[in-house]
Formats: C-alpha cells, structure tokens, sequence
C-alpha cells in the first residue's frame, strides 16, 4: 500500500483498485497540508497520473487514455 510516515504514524493512500499497482514517488508539504505524487493503475490496467492531497486522490489528465503516465516531481506553490 502507498504511503507516508507522518509524526510517526504510518498513513495509508487508497489506490484506483486494490489489485492494481500504486506508488508514491515525490512528496511536498504546505502549512498542515500533505500532498503525495504518483500514480495507480485503473481498471483497465493504465497507469493513472495523480496526486493524494490529505488523503485523497486526484487523477491527472493524460494525453491519452491508453498510455501509462507518472507523476515524478511535486512542487506546491501557496497563494
């Protein structure tokens, strides 16, 4: 299961499907806010770019639909 430690703790991030792989490959913090890059592999068996904000993904758009996409690097930027 993809995650992160935090105080500690380790926090869990739900992938697309259990059976499918899902990583974490960079991270960024900003004020109490945690957000993990990566990707998870949907039900088709596509790798799906996204992040985890908190705990909850977000799928990136990919420039198509049948070809696998990474997330490596997050930056976040505070307004």
């Amino acid at each position: 299961m993809p995650g992160y430690w935090k105080n500690g703790a380790w926090v869990g991030l739900s992938p697309l499907s259990a059976a499918k792989s899902t990583g974490v490959t960079s991270l960024a913090v900003s004020g109490t806010d945690v957000y993990a890059g990566g990707y998870s592999n949907n039900a088709s068996n596509v790798v799906v770019p996204g992040y985890w904000k908190n705990g909850t993904w977000t799928g990136l758009p990919t420039l198509s639909t049948t070809k696998n996409a990474f997330v490596t690097s997050l930056a976040v930027i505070s307004k």
